[in-house]
């Protein structure tokens, strides 16, 4: 298992409330502090943007803290396959 300073620059998959409430949100990982992460996010920057009104302007690197993160996954690289949209749900599930 890497260290999350080990993952800067990978995308990840990040369950962070103040980008989305309920959904896991692909992000960019570019940087690691002590008391949280900078990431780029391509929904909190159209937040960003419609909020300030602007048409563009770079794209924005946001830092977050850590309490404010649910959790972040890293893709491993193998394939996994939805049961339910292969019809492989077993009558328990």
């Amino acid at each position: 298992m890497k260290q999350l300073d080990e993952l800067v620059g990978q995308e990840l998959y990040g369950w962070i409330p103040v980008i989305h409430k309920t959904n896991l949100q692909p992000i960019r990982l570019h940087g690691v502090e002590s008391g949280g992460v900078w990431l780029e996010s391509d929904l909190l920057t159209q937040t960003f943007l419609t909020d300030s009104e602007k048409p563009a302007l770079q794209k924005p690197l946001f830092f977050v803290p850590f309490q404010q993160i649910g959790y972040l996954v890293q893709p491993s690289g193998e394939i996994a396959l939805s049961e339910k949209a292969f019809g492989l749900e077993g009558p328990d599930s």
